[in-house]
């Protein structure tokens, strides 16, 4: 169901974009009414900045869309893509909904948080670029001042707003759309967000829900190990007393952005010459990479010796758990990891012996009793975190924020008009922050980042590296 709230035009001169019409789209038939428990996994992430990206789709064809050519369509037809996120919508349920507290009974005013399934829907923005795709294409979509304006802004208030908007765009030529996803990190973690959108995909193309969503949040609470009788009951979710994160959401700053692309012999090449140099043939390409990128910045910022640098990631439980969870689980299945060196024994140490750090911090959520254990204590990550922040306010560390991931399936959404040509980061918040998302190419990666400082810019292109195009 599309439910149109208000026409309007935003625009702004500097980034040549209008927001030409925005809608609410909910669920094709009515849902689920009940509070929806949420797992101190995704209630961390509540005041965390919203998941944004860009994805950018040539021209559509209608040879993409046989069942739309059936219907008498045009695959660029909004309203096509409009009632596949309704379709959607009833399979995913929670996403139309909106937070609230729940009173637990105890008079106390700090509740537990849930959604409230109430088919709220989601929104819908329909935008125009006074600006050409084609140019983007052929500079092979580098960071632009206008990708900001592809998705809608993180919400200020969380309790107020839909948890997921799509924003489409087209450009002056005619040549390609981009579609823009901002999506609530309580609900959604990366592998949910790319689920939800190949399965909004699948939908908008006719062919329905592949994988249905597996929605129950209770198996990863600890109160339902001992009694699995409990793990059906999101109907009736039980008290929680509610984390008090605070906002960490960051101002842009100016400066130079860069996309840098490892092509798949590159990131071979730095995970054979890793795994030669670490002795250790479980280095992954992406720790490969990430090692490389770690030596580059450390001397790019020329930081002193004894700086203390941390690499703050996030990695997927879903298979690390025995038994595994199910592709299908929707939300947040994360434990964050960070990982410390001082700028010395970066500069010191090889990729491969870097690498070996990354993996071997990671390593330790193979561990079940320690991924069990933490689950069981849901302050412990925010109170690490909390201390994380501490000495990174007082530069007694320095911290990279290490967002997405070569896995990342962005790549699969088809909306009925292929695989999209490039995804980006709509902002890159500061220097501290890196996106990596896998290239169009096979084993390919595009890793962005923003450069507050034209010297450390120029010192990171300077430091000699094998063929990275940027």
């Amino acid at each position: 169901m599309d439910c149109s709230v208000r026409a309007k035009v935003e625009s702004s001169d500097d980034l040549h974009l209008q927001i030409t019409k925005t809608s609410v789209v909910k669920p094709l038939r009515p849902t689920h009414r009940f509070n929806f428990y949420l797992s101190p996994s995704d209630t961390f992430f509540l005041n965390f900045n919203y998941v944004r990206s860009v994805l950018f789709y040539p021209a559509l064809r209608l040879a993409n869309a046989d069942y739309l050519q059936e219907e008498g369509r045009s695959c660029c037809d909004i309203q096509t893509l409009k009632d596949g996120l309704a379709k959607v919508l009833v399979d995913f349920y929670p996403v139309a909904g909106r937070f609230r507290h729940e009173n637990d009974g105890s008079g106390d005013k700090c509740s537990n948080i849930v959604i409230d399934c109430n088919d709220a829907g989601v929104e819908f923005r329909e935008a125009f670029a006074d600006y050409d795709f084609f140019e983007l294409q052929e500079e092979k979509f580098p960071i632009h001042d206008l990708y900001s304006g592809l998705t809608a802004p993180t919400p200020f208030n969380p309790f107020e707003e839909a948890f997921l908007s799509i924003q489409v765009t087209t450009f002056r030529d005619g040549c390609g759309i981009a579609i823009g996803a901002t999506a609530s990190h309580a609900v959604f973690d990366g592998s949910s967000y790319s689920y939800f959108l190949r399965s909004w995909g699948q939908c908008c193309r006719g062919l329905g829900v592949s994988l249905p969503p597996f929605h129950v949040r209770t198996v990863l609470d600890p109160k339902c190990w001992l009694d699995t009788s409990k793990l059906g009951q999101d109907l009736a979710p039980r008290p929680r007393a509610a984390m008090e994160i605070p906002n960490v959401k960051r101002p842009s700053t100016k400066g130079h952005c860069r996309v840098l692309h490892f092509d798949s012999a590159v990131v071979q090449q730095l995970k054979r010459k890793a795994i030669q140099e670490s002795g250790n043939p479980s280095i992954s390409s992406y720790q490969a990479v990430l090692a490389s990128i770690w030596k580059r910045l450390v001397e790019a910022y020329e930081m002193p010796p004894e700086q203390m640098v941390c690499l703050y990631l996030k990695a997927d439980l879903r298979q690390r758990l025995r038994p595994a969870l199910t592709p299908a689980y929707f939300g947040n299945a994360l434990d964050v990891v960070n990982v410390q060196a001082t700028v010395s024994n970066l500069r010191e140490e090889s990729v491969g012996v870097v690498a070996a750090r990354i993996r071997k911090a990671i390593d330790v959520l193979n561990d079940e009793e320690y991924i069990r254990g933490r689950l069981a204590k849901p302050g412990l990550k925010f109170m690490e975190f909390m201390q994380l922040l501490g000495e990174l306010m007082s530069g007694r560390i320095y911290m990279f924020f290490i967002n997405h991931g070569p896995k990342s399936a962005l790549f699969e959404v088809d909306l009925g008009f292929g695989r999209p040509l490039a995804v980006r980061p709509s902002t890159l918040h500061n220097d501290r922050a890196i996106d990596v998302y896998p290239g169009q190419e096979m084993g390919s990666m595009d890793v962005c980042m923003r450069f507050t400082s034209t010297k450390a810019l120029q010192a990171f292109l300077s430091i000699p590296s094998p063929s990275i195009v940027i």
